[in-house]
């Protein structure tokens, strides 16, 4: 079975090569008529169409890579190691392995289902036994006949949206939790940027395009995942995935909105906070229903309203579900709070900003989330961290219904590779100015280049913790200083502009990308000539990304040539010796 799915692997990527996959229309039909999105939560027994019909759906879709998820998830249920692939580029690769990576790697679990690498997962590979499988398929889905044969499981599959939702609802919450981590990667990728914008890190999926069931030439391709609260959602229709979910990103949000913390089912980190450090507590008083004074308290976990009254005269009403308790040491009371790290981020939120100012709100609330990871300490399964205005404050209510719906859009995103700071209305080096943030957003400004302009140097925290970007210093350096010269050869070219805050990132698989909202490019090398070209194009694509001459590919392509025949590395060489690739 390994080898009949590499071969179609292979037929695949050639008519991958055959046909474009923009995403062209089907019939003359308009392109909003092409495709669906469809839900189903645990709770329901019938999908809900959101976008376009079941009438008009066809009766079976490909499964595409999905197949990779069903995989992934059977070898989290059975507790099967993880089993690195050894992926390698050039003349050593193995057919698939232009799917994984673009230099000699280990690829883990899962990184191999962010990048959506089919060599990992491979059943043969893996050593999953055919019987084992189909019991556990027909324990968990009896339903759905053809997951319960290993054969079926290939891209060229046929199934329908139903059992597609079906089937992802029937996983654990444990490997649905583990699964939606993975594919953050995902949607972090350069590549995928523009969807960060509509999606934010709140929609989880596993993307697929194969060939498209009704139309000769065409391609079929979208996505399928999980919300937050356990819903399954499938989105699908003509063209590649990723022009399909470009598209289809406004309206995801928009017909599946983010919900409330309370709605919340995956979040695992717990955040304990010490409340009113600086503050010393007198007195903890219990209110009745009534609001008058009845039971002071001295310790053990909050249950309802109380009044607490400070040493300085100043005193606060409080709401607690259980999360709060008071403790006693000596004649000092505390007050701890133990949350998740989605309660806590919103609490912040409410305490340091405005949910309501979404865009600025949402920026703060990935800035608060990175604060904690740089600097809270890590102890007994929690983050540990003082309510305190020199660290981030909290309030001690419960979050409101708005700011839960802001911290949700913004789920697990942070960063890293800058400090993190922000201010209610100072503007200093890495710290989020809230009150210049607000008036940014109200100008257009969307929580993405909020961010870039607070920390220019920071780049999305992975699951593994890396850096999404790792700095190529020199080749920044080279684009800097050739800039001038460039531009004398680049005068005849309209809307050349400098590109400020450049980062130029190591790109570790896929096609060299441009990303507008970070201005960062993703190269693998820039040394060759070759290299280079590729490197002042990307640059290009950023420099004019202002004007009409930024869509022009055939103009930049030129211009990307030239640049590198007539720009020398000079200085910019590093006496370290270099690895070629074969093929890239």
């Amino acid at each position: 079975m390994g080898l009949m799915r590499a071969s179609y692997w292979h037929w695949f990527a050639i008519i991958t090569l055959t046909y474009s996959l923009t995403g062209r229309a089907t019939q003359g039909n308009d392109w909003q008529k092409d495709w669906w999105l469809v839900s189903l939560n645990p709770q329901q027994t019938a999908p809900q169409w959101w976008v376009g019909e079941a009438a008009s759906a066809p009766a079976k879709v490909p499964i595409g890579s999905l197949w990779k998820l069903y995989v992934y998830n059977y070898s989290l249920a059975l507790d099967l190691p993880d089993k690195p692939y050894q992926c390698h580029a050039g003349r050593h690769a193995k057919v698939g392995d232009e799917y994984c990576c673009s230099q000699d790697e280990t690829i883990t679990r899962d990184i191999a289902l962010a990048r959506s690498c089919g060599a990992y997962f491979e059943p043969q590979r893996l050593r999953i036994d055919a019987r084992q499988w189909q019991q556990y398929w027909q324990r968990n889905v009896p339903e759905i006949k053809w997951l319960a044969q290993l054969e079926n499981i290939q891209p060229q599959t046929q199934s329908s949206v139903h059992d597609i939702l079906l089937s992802l609802n029937r996983l654990s919450a444990n490997s649905i939790k583990h699964t939606r981590k993975a594919l953050l990667g995902r949607i972090l990728q350069p590549q995928w940027s523009a969807l960060l914008p509509h999606l934010g890190g709140a929609y989880r999926f596993k993307t697929f395009t194969w060939v498209h069931p009704q139309y000769k030439g065409a391609y079929f391709g979208g996505a399928a995942g999980w919300l937050a609260d356990g819903t399954a959602f499938w989105v699908g229709g003509t063209g590649s995935s990723k022009v399909v979910i470009e598209n289809a990103a406004p309206l995801i949000a928009e017909k599946l909105p983010i919900k409330g913390q309370s709605q919340q089912s995956f979040d695992e980190e717990c955040v304990a906070v010490h409340y009113f450090k600086r503050y010393p507590i007198q007195t903890v008083t219990r209110l009745s229903q009534r609001g008058a004074d009845s039971t002071k308290v001295t310790s053990g976990a909050l249950q309802g309203q109380y009044a607490v009254k400070f040493s300085n005269g100043n005193a606060l009403q409080i709401i607690s579900d259980g999360e709060l308790s008071l403790t006693q040491r000596g004649n000092a009371l505390q007050l701890w709070g133990k949350l998740s790290m989605q309660e806590y981020v919103a609490r912040v939120l409410d305490r340091e900003g405005d949910a309501t100012k979404t865009e600025a709100a949402k920026a703060l609330s990935i800035a608060a989330r990175s604060y904690v990871y740089q600097n809270a300490h890590f102890h007994l399964g929690c983050w540990q961290i003082d309510d305190d205005s020199r660290k981030q404050r909290v309030s001690p209510n419960p979050a409101s219904v708005r700011a839960s719906q802001v911290v949700g859009f913004t789920e697990d995103l942070s960063l890293v590779g800058s400090p993190i700071y922000f201010h209610q209305n100072q503007t200093k080096p890495n710290t989020l100015n809230w009150q210049h943030a607000v008036n940014r957003a109200a100008l257009g400004d969307d929580y993405l280049a909020l961010l870039h302009e607070a920390y220019p140097n920071a780049s999305w925290r992975l699951n593994n913790q890396a850096q999404q970007c790792q700095r190529l210093p020199q080749a920044e350096l080279y684009l800097r200083q050739s800039f001038p010269q460039a531009k004398q050869h680049l005068r005849e070219v309209k809307g050349v502009e400098v590109v400020q805050g450049l980062k130029v990132c190591q790109l570790d698989y896929g096609n060299p990308y441009a990303d507008q909202h970070s201005t960062s490019i993703y190269v693998r090398d820039w040394r060759s000539e070759n290299d280079r070209v590729t490197l002042w194009h990307e640059y290009l694509h950023l420099a004019l990304r202002y004007h009409p001459n930024g869509h022009d590919e055939a103009l930049i392509e030129q211009n990307a040539r030239r640049l590198a025949s007539q720009l020398s590395l000079g200085k910019y060489t590093s006496s370290t010796k270099r690895k070629i690739r074969a093929a890239q």
